[in-house]
């Protein structure tokens, strides 16, 4: 069986965090569109093929559980760029990244300069 040697593409350097705060109003679609199914490995798998990286860690400015979506392939315009939620589990966590990433965004990622402000919800 003859085998092909991929190249590795070229990472990203880290530039920063992409901010996507919630509204009470996202927080209500969040729950309804996570009452749905979602399957979670499927998720893991199509983001690492796509070339991000998941990682999960404790938050402890905001107390909880954040999971966390780098952007490692320079090809993408985003690359080097952090998306992050947190929430009281990591599954909750990893739900709302991909609600971020894939509903708030539509897995374009357009960074905007940093404007920190907290967001109005009881997670983010």
């Amino acid at each position: 069986m003859a085998t092909k040697k991929m190249s590795r593409p070229a990472k990203a350097e880290w530039k920063g965090f992409h901010n996507v705060n919630l509204t009470k109003e996202d927080e209500a679609a969040f729950l309804t569109w996570d009452a749905g199914v979602i399957d979670v490995y499927a998720w893991l798998e199509h983001l690492a093929d796509a070339g991000y990286k998941v990682s999960f860690d404790f938050d402890p400015y905001n107390q909880g559980h954040r999971a966390s979506l780098y952007c490692t392939q320079a090809k993408m315009a985003w690359a080097g760029y952090t998306l992050t939620a947190w929430a009281d589990s990591a599954e909750t966590a990893f739900k709302l990244l991909l609600y971020k990433h894939d509903v708030m965004c539509k897995g374009v990622w357009d960074i905007a300069p940093d404007v920190s402000k907290r967001g109005t919800s009881s997670f983010g």
